[in-house]
């Protein structure tokens, strides 16, 4: 009898740890779309992309399986299609950084100029409301959009400060804490605001000015890192189109893929070191 009930008890107690492995599985992939919701919203919404989450979702699906399948199909081998569908997958968030950080570049290296023209309408008698408007028509790209949206949450009812601390919230960036930091000071205990803004902007160029000077000297040194990183690669596809009967066992045999990946590891690796030596955040 105990030989016969043994078997049964465990078949229902692997039945019943596969269906609660699939519940995590299924709740963790659940938490974990959701959460690549919000944030592809924040980051899509911070550029003024507004684009359907779902739909982007969906394209980088059929994108990384197009580019699996064609992947398997050159190498007739379904392993190396597997880091190439991860990239795909992982590319928009990369887009997102990509284009977030230019973005707040153009924001920072607009804001001197348009500090400078507020406090200049400032001096010659204009509200500092009638001179941030003035300054928003006259400005174009990313600033302009986000002083509109700034306009609008006061013309809206809201007050300056709800307004400023939510560009401050939209965009990381020192230059728009130390902008909102002065602005609300004076505004609370007085102060010639038109020379404070003046202050501040030629302090942000002569900011911009250092790291300019910075950039340049790295210059080289980022090259560097891009052509040392890429040069393997190239040397690779080279002794595959000269040596292909040699080259197919990285290709072909276990061994093969293990040298591929060390390599790709070992690669990723250094570049990330490079970046971080040579790294200047602008």
């Amino acid at each position: 009898m105990r030989a016969f009930v043994m078997p049964e008890t465990i078949a229902i107690a692997m039945t019943l740890s596969l269906l609660g492995i699939a519940f995590l599985s299924w709740h963790s992939l659940k938490s974990a779309f959701v959460r690549y919701q919000i944030h592809s919203a924040d980051a899509l919404s911070s550029m003024f992309l507004f684009v359907s989450t779902a739909q982007l979702l969906t394209v980088s699906v059929i994108f990384a399986a197009i580019t699996g399948a064609v992947v398997a199909w050159i190498s007739q081998n379904l392993y190396l299609a597997i880091p190439p569908i991860i990239l795909s997958l992982a590319a928009p968030q990369w887009f997102f950084k990509h284009f977030s950080h230019r973005r707040h570049r153009e924001i920072n290296q607009q804001l001197p100029g348009a500090i400078e023209s507020i406090a200049q309408a400032m001096k010659a008698g204009i509200s500092f409301t009638q001179a941030f408007e003035n300054t928003t028509k006259l400005e174009v790209g990313p600033l302009a959009q986000e002083f509109s949206l700034v306009l609008r949450q006061i013309r809206m009812g809201g007050t300056w400060e709800t307004a400023l601390h939510s560009l401050e919230a939209r965009i990381s960036s020192e230059a728009i804490q130390f902008l909102v930091s002065g602005i609300l000071i004076s505004r609370e205990v007085g102060g010639n605001l038109a020379d404070i803004l003046l202050s501040l902007s030629h302090t942000m160029r002569r900011i911009h000015d250092v790291e300019k000077k910075i950039e340049a000297l790295t210059a080289q040194g980022r090259m560097q890192g891009i052509v040392m990183t890429c040069l393997p690669v190239f040397l690779g596809l080279c002794l595959s189109l000269l040596e292909p009967e040699a080259m197919s066992q990285l290709w072909t045999t276990p061994i093969g893929w293990a040298v591929a990946g060390v390599s790709v590891v070992l690669l990723s690796i250094g570049y990330f070191f490079i970046r971080k030596i040579i790294g200047v955040a602008i």
